[in-house]
This record gives C-alpha cells, sequence and structure tokens, in this order.
C-alpha cells in the first residue's frame, strides 16, 4: 500500500480538499495511469508506481472548477473534465494550455431568468448560480458570462436591447444570499453593471 498526497501545493487549502474524482487507464502503450480530480481544480497522472508525471490546472469560465468527474480517450490524447460549474472541459493530454469548454449550463439551484433580446438572435439566462448568461440561438454556444452577488431571478431587456435588467434576491433550500429585491441593469455590450435600483 502506498499513500499519496496530491495537494503539496502551498497554494491549496488541504484542510478543506478532496479527490472527487478517478479514472485509470490501460494505456495506449500498455502503461498503467491512474487520473485524479479534485476540489482545488486540478488534475493529476500518475504512473503505475503512483508518481506524478502531469498536472493540470482547470481553466473555468465558471465560478466553480471543482473537479467533479474525469474520463479519458482510448488513445490518450483527450482528456475530459467535468466541473462543479456544470461545464464539460476537452484538455489536449501533454498540453494544458490547449483546453476547450464543450458544455457550459448553471450548476446551482434553479434556472430562473429568460429574457430574448429585441434585435438580435441572442437570449439571457439567469438563476441562483448568481450568474447572468448569454446564448446563441442559433449555435446554441454561450457568448457571455457575468457573475453577480445574490440569485438572480428574473431578466428584462430594454426594447433597444442595450441594456438588460436583472432582478435579484430569493430563497433556495430556506437561504438568501447577498442584496435582496435589487435590480441590477448590465450594459449589454461591456455586461458590465452600469446601475443598482434598490428601492424596488
Amino acid at each position: 500500500v502506498k499513500l499519496v498526497s496530491l495537494c503539496k501545493d502551498s497554494s491549496i487549502n488541504n484542510q478543506d480538499e478532496c479527490v472527487n474524482a478517478l479514472w485509470c487507464s490501460a494505456g495506449a502503450d500498455s502503461r498503467t495511469l491512474l487520473y485524479a480530480g479534485s476540489k482545488c481544480g486540478r488534475v493529476w497522472i500518475l504512473n503505475r508506481t503512483f508518481d506524478i508525471v502531469q498536472t493540470y490546472d482547470i481553466k473555468s469560465s465558471s465560478s466553480s472548477c471543482s473537479v467533479r468527474s474525469v474520463c479519458v480517450t482510448p488513445d490518450e490524447k483527450s482528456i475530459l473534465v467535468g466541473t462543479q460549474g456544470g461545464e464539460i472541459i476537452e484538455i489536449s493530454s501533454g498540453n494544458d494550455k490547449e483546453q476547450n469548454i464543450l458544455i457550459e449550463s448553471h450548476f446551482y439551484g434553479e434556472t430562473r431568468g429568460l429574457a430574448v433580446h429585441p434585435r438580435k438572435l441572442i437570449c439571457a439566462t439567469s438563476g441562483d448560480d448568481k450568474t447572468v448568461r448569454v446564448w446563441d440561438m442559433k449555435s446554441h454556444k454561450q457568448l457571455h458570462i457575468t457573475m453577480l452577488n445574490s440569485f438572480v431571478r428574473s431578466l428584462a431587456y430594454s426594447p433597444s436591447g442595450h441594456h438588460l435588467a436583472c432582478g435579484t434576491g430569493g430563497r433556495f433550500k430556506g437561504k438568501s444570499t447577498g442584496p435582496q429585491g435589487h435590480v441590477v441593469v448590465l450594459d449589454t455590450f461591456s455586461m458590465k453593471p452600469v446601475r443598482t435600483l434598490k428601492d424596488s
């Protein structure tokens, strides 16, 4: 039996760390490799003697890059990683800079807000993960993501499409977070807040 400590980096809070996902591969050249994914958003590859041979840091557009699942293609050229942030990310083996986000989604609680742009084939969604996401309705790809500091329960575009109003507040499983009853107005070009209405 060999005990392997994966979380040796001083930047990782070891008390709160855990290995969430494991995948074992026979390898294209008869090597046995173990892939491990962690809460801190890292994937390690270990050889048959359990030495770390490669480390990948997951690059996520979400607020949570915690790894929840890992699998590898039979030729070991691609690693697929599922994150707590509702993403599936493809990593080119041997090069962690080549990371391609295949799927993005809301990831916590309920998706409540939906608004269609008045002049473009795009729509916006929001939910209890505190994100506002803009989607291309033709390609079904995510175009933008903005993180707010509260649940986002409703959305509405201005008639010109230049602004997007976001209604915040509410409770999920008996818990609330952030400002309650506010309307945050986003500029749709930068997706940054330009005004907050606090008297709603």
